[in-house]
């Protein structure tokens, strides 16, 4: 049986590149009022953001980055916002009020989970971070905060955490805060995984120094991942940057496959066919299935919209956490 798997960062459509820019606010305790020091705000899956200072205050750069991204305000212990850039005026001060969670108990299921805990963390490590080799080098620092259940009836394992899971990834010298909003690992009889699905937002922050050896295991991650399929699609670059296009198991031109119409700051994408196949360097191979019927968007980033309309099987599923690298990564 066919089995396409999703994992997405919760990033919306990114149309218009502006002009240099910055986000300016503060950020307040709903209940108190009080400045709250420490908060993160950044833009989704990229290295821009920023924390606040001791009166709450922060100031996030803007430059080159697209006018409608989506900024994350994430505090522990209290509830994520989300904004869009577009929607802040150019001589804007945001006040940004923060409410704390409510304490929640752990959820009281009506079918018993007879998975043990660490039978759960290991799948769930297999499919947020990646497999054995890559966990050796890319830590959650935070397991404990991460809730787990399995759904015998549903043949599903679910995912969920109150506040964001933080990652150390060693290989690719990246800090990151992921906000997990959905994962979900559905499996056939016999516990054969028949897909997943990840959603979240996440911020990178490089702690390593730049270095040959890292810059070379960072251009690895690269080659081949969904980020450089997608800017090389938008871009027209496919060929150039090896990728093929297969139908129906004959290699064929890209533009018998997709339609691409080229805006500023971003390209439209019309898929001509359900089902195409894409070899990276003629061996590496993903299968992809399209909703023909709507068009998608791929930003200046490579970031691309309504991720609900591509299922993809193969290697770029491979390329979990582990090797996931920021949006804005070699631009």
């Amino acid at each position: 049986m066919e089995k396409y798997i999703s994992m997405v960062l919760l990033i919306f459509p990114l149309l218009v590149f502006g002009q240099a820019e910055v986000l300016k606010g503060v950020v307040l305790d709903k209940a108190t009022k009080a400045p709250l020091e420490g908060v993160v705000i950044y833009i989704d899956g990229t290295t821009t953001g920023t924390v606040t200072n001791a009166s709450g205050a922060f100031i996030l750069d803007l430059e080159n980055q697209p006018r409608d991204a989506q900024v994350t305000i994430a505090y522990l212990g209290y509830e994520s916002i989300y904004l869009k850039t577009s929607s802040v005026l150019p001589d804007d001060v945001l006040s940004v009020q923060m409410e704390k969670k409510l304490e929640e108990l752990d959820p009281v299921f009506l079918q018993n989970d007879d998975w043990s805990r660490e039978k759960k963390l290991n799948y769930f490590r297999a499919y947020f971070i990646g497999n054995k080799k890559d966990q050796k080098t890319c830590k959650i620092l935070n397991e404990d905060a991460i809730r787990l259940y399995y759904n015998y009836g549903e043949q599903t394992l679910y995912a969920s955490a109150n506040v964001p899971i933080n990652i150390k990834n060693d290989q690719l010298g990246y800090n990151i805060v992921y906000n997990l909003v959905s994962f979900e690992i559905k499996f056939n009889r016999g516990e054969n995984v028949k897909g997943f699905y990840v959603a979240g937002t996440s911020y990178f922050k490089a702690f390593d120094e730049e270095s040959k050896a890292l810059n070379k295991r960072r251009q690895n991650a690269y080659k081949g991942s969904r980020l450089h399929f997608m800017r090389s699609l938008a871009t027209g670059t496919l060929d150039q940057n090896k990728f093929d296009v297969y139908h129906k198991g004959l290699k064929t031109e890209v533009d018998r496959v997709f339609k691409v119409e080229k805006e500023p700051g971003f390209a439209k994408v019309y898929p001509l066919q359900k089902r195409t196949t894409v070899l990276f360097k003629n061996k590496h191979r993903t299968d992809l299935i399209f909703n023909v019927n709507d068009h998608f968007l791929i930003d200046g980033l490579g970031n691309f919209s309504d991720t609900e309309k591509i299922l993809f099987n193969g290697e770029m599923t491979n390329q979990k956490v582990a090797r996931l690298l920021p949006l804005d990564y070699g631009l």
